[in-house]
């Protein structure tokens, strides 16, 4: 068709049209954050994809912004994306004037405390991961219609379907003895994706399964048969991680979600939580049973053979009381007696040391001990202000609301005994969240999301 065009024309057609580079971007953006962890898996050179990815977004955005008016964001966005300005300079602020680069950054690599002196890696170390939030503009200027809700929805959910399959197969064939123990955990081992968590091997997390999270709950609360059953899945392969915060922060989720449905709906969610709580502790006690007693000979496999041959090659081996909660326990003691009212208030700045640690797992404990009360407000803000855009939402399409809105929570709730809503991977679901409820915040028609105007997703009438 093309072809048919003056040169002239080509500029303006499609195919490069600025719009059409946001969505291809919009695309890759997505699919890296579902499918890519932390980013790593995937270098070119000395620098991440997810890092490139971040340089074309910001350059397409500020091209955008010049260009188009009506691409704009809203001005609460840029209410938000000031204060996070704001609130991360004074910090910043704060630490220069405590002297905190001086000291560097140290940070636990499994048991082992890591140092680095130099102020430039305390400096990179604090403030390389925030510099994600730059693209809560990205996320709002793309997506701006159902078309781009609806693609990165359904990337969101194939993919962490695809991560929750493909997880289940490979503890299904580790297990059944298709694939050696040894050659899985040999070449995961050298993945700082890769956390195995016990020895004998159970399951390991992967830090995408976070977006296994994020697709179950848009599975379960998708109005299709299909999508439930895909969603079952998920959840047990998010049980089966034995990660104990991505249990509960997911169940608490779906638990939230019951009152918006009808009986029988709410019926099918808790049964999903009975069987996120069951599998976790059948996995837990089954961990804890490898840990205290020696399996007979018969029922043995090539599993505990491996963790007899060579037992430090077989993984951490993990407890029920597992040594980070004692790490944590103790960061809350250190906080508590380091903090004076001053300090409550606007924090010891960014690099203050908790202990012998800049980087602690309990990321609201850190926010408030490096930023005090006016650094954890800002984030809780966010929040509030995509609930503020849920309320908006159209009762026809609240189901779909409401699916992406406990995507959103899920991040904060596992984020109190993990790092992830100060990066990427959770930046990135909240950002998506926020764009997406924009869209279904300011729609001019109310129209069911999939069409079927006769039944809405929540179960009212259309002239209710």
């Amino acid at each position: 068709m093309l072809r048919f065009l003056p040169r002239w024309a080509l500029l303006s057609a499609e195919i490069v049209s600025r719009q059409a580079i946001g969505t291809a971007l919009l695309v890759l953006v997505v699919g890296d954050l579902a499918l890519g962890g932390n980013g790593y898996l995937i270098k070119v050179g000395p620098f991440r994809v997810r890092e490139l990815l971040f340089i074309l977004c910001m350059v397409w955005t500020v091209a955008a912004l010049v260009s188009r008016k009506e691409a704009r964001p809203a001005p609460q966005v840029w209410w938000l994306f000031g204060a996070f300005v704001a609130t991360t300079a004074f910090g910043v602020l704060i630490g220069f004037l405590n002297d905190n680069f001086s000291a560097g950054i140290a940070m636990n690599v499994g048991p082992v405390v890591m140092v680095d002196p130099s102020p430039r890696a305390a400096f990179v170390g604090e403030l390389k991961p925030l510099t994600y939030f730059a693209m809560l503009l990205f996320f709002v200027t793309a997506i701006r219609s159902r078309r781009e809700v609806t693609m990165v929805v359904t990337i969101l959910m194939v993919a962490g379907a695809a991560l929750a399959t493909i997880y289940l197969l490979a503890l299904a064939s580790v297990h059944s003895g298709l694939v050696p123990y040894s050659t899985l955990y040999g070449h995961l081992r050298g993945s700082d994706e890769i956390i195995f968590r016990v020895n004998p091997y159970v399951g390991f997390l992967y830090k995408g399964m976070y977006y296994a999270c994020v697709a179950a709950l848009l599975l379960l609360l998708d109005p299709f048969r299909m999508t439930k059953l895909m969603g079952t899945v998920a959840v047990v392969a998010v049980a089966l991680t034995l990660t104990r915060s991505l249990s509960v922060a997911l169940g608490v989720c779906i638990i939230a979600a019951m009152p918006g449905g009808r009986w029988w709906q709410r019926m099918q969610l808790a049964g999903q939580v009975l069987l996120l709580m069951v599998v976790t502790s059948v996995g837990l006690g089954i961990e804890s049973n490898f840990l205290q007693a020696p399996l007979s000979r018969p029922i043995r496999t090539e599993v505990q053979e491996w963790r007899d041959k060579d037992p430090p090659a077989a993984g951490p081996a993990i407890e029920l009381v597992r040594p980070t909660d004692s790490i944590r326990r103790s960061d809350i003691g250190l906080v508590r007696e380091n903090m004076t009212l001053t300090t409550l208030a606007i924090g010891h700045g960014f690099a203050a040391k908790i202990g012998q640690r800049t980087k602690i797992e309990l990321t609201y404990l850190e926010i408030l001990y490096k930023q005090g009360v006016v650094g954890l407000a800002f984030w809780f803000a966010l929040l509030a202000y995509i609930c503020w855009l849920y309320l908006r939402v159209p009762d026809v399409n609240k189901t779909l609301g409401r699916a992406l809105l406990l995507c959103a929570l899920f991040f904060f709730i596992s984020t109190a005994t993990n790092t992830v809503l100060t990066g990427s991977i959770g930046l990135g679901t909240v950002f998506i969240v926020l764009a997406c409820l924009s869209v279904l915040a300011n729609e001019p028609e109310r129209v069911a999301w999939y069409g079927r105007p006769t039944k809405p997703l929540v179960g009212k009438s259309l002239t209710s």
